[in-house]
């Protein structure tokens, strides 16, 4: 069997198509969780919103050796932290530490920023999320802002109490 390595780096304007790709592909584990099947043939994240991560410098990428992606973090500023809007690995590549070590490097990020924390919405329930973050620190939190965010992800289908917000104080 050979060695999957991978390289973090931050994503390059033409890296988008191939993001889109990965988030499609890595959503198929929905197709396993009641009442969750419909995610697996939701839509990517919108091109313009991810271009516009891209350009600013908060979407980080994993890659193979050969530079093609393999999984990807997302994010945006939001006051003083960075909001994790989507962490999405190829399904062949997961379970090798690439999603620990995109956070990792959003991490440092951030912190390079002078931001204060890291935070996402994430499912409760399911293992490769909340308690995913859980293990890298991450804590519920019923944030004002993030609350909008858990709003905004009820608008969109997502079951309210299945759902719930995390930060990592930096």
């Amino acid at each position: 069997m050979t060695e999957k390595v991978w390289i973090i780096r931050l994503a390059r304007p033409h890296d988008g198509d191939a993001l889109s790709t990965i988030e499609i592909a890595a959503a198929q584990i929905f197709r396993n969780v009641d009442d969750l099947q419909w995610l697996a043939d939701g839509p990517s994240l919108c091109a313009i919103q991810q271009q516009q991560m891209i350009d600013n410098g908060t979407v980080l990428v994993a890659t193979d050796l050969h530079n093609q992606p393999v999984g990807f973090l997302s994010g945006k500023v939001e006051e003083d932290r960075l909001h994790i809007v989507e962490l999405s690995v190829l399904p062949d590549w997961q379970r090798l530490g690439i999603g620990r070590a995109l956070i990792d490097a959003v991490k440092e990020l951030a912190i390079q920023q002078q931001l204060r924390a890291l935070s996402l919405t994430t499912f409760r329930h399911l293992p490769w999320n909340a308690p995913f973050y859980a293990s890298l620190g991450f804590e519920e939190t019923q944030d004002e802002v993030l609350q909008n965010h858990l709003d905004h992800d009820f608008g969109n289908g997502l079951p309210r109490e299945q759902r719930c917000a995390m930060i990592l104080t930096l």
